[in-house]
């Protein structure tokens, strides 16, 4: 390996980075992973939440029912961005007409969502910052054995 100071510091930070974006996309997979139930919701009602002065997004109190148990949730659907209030609210009742299914966790319904979604996002990043820091590893072999070479 290189043993550059300036080479191993960036090597270090680096691998702590691809580290951490490992360790978010583990973290979103396993969430996603743990909400295997679904059952459609008994009641739903819709509203529009305000996340900033430009920034509007659909929301959703719902209840379900497990095993005569009844539990109540609450979802802001964030891919659902819009500038204006109004147009959150014309998408509301697109969304109320649509089939929804409450996703929850069978060891505790408690933790429920109607918007389950993998992380993709997370895990490609995260295999590409992985690939990266292999590739950067090999580059710290290959100068170390080339420079020996001459």
């Amino acid at each position: 390996m290189h043993k550059n100071k300036v080479w191993l510091s960036f090597l270090c930070l680096y691998a702590s980075i691809a580290m951490w974006f490992m360790g978010a996309a583990v973290y979103s997979s396993y969430h996603y992973w743990k909400m295997s139930a679904s059952r459609p919701p008994s009641q739903a009602n819709w509203s529009v939440a305000e996340l900033s002065s430009e920034v509007f997004v659909p929301q959703v109190a719902y209840t379900f029912e497990v095993a005569k148990t009844s539990f109540a949730g609450r979802t802001m659907l964030t891919n659902h961005r819009y500038i204006h209030p109004k147009g959150a609210e014309q998408a509301l009742t697109e969304f109320s007409a649509k089939k929804w299914a409450v996703w929850y966790n069978p060891a505790d319904p408690q933790e429920s969502t109607l918007q389950k979604m993998f992380p993709f996002k997370e895990c490609i990043s995260a295999l590409i910052l992985f690939g990266l820091l292999l590739y950067f590893i090999w580059l710290g072999f290959f100068v170390t054995r080339f420079n020996q070479g001459k």
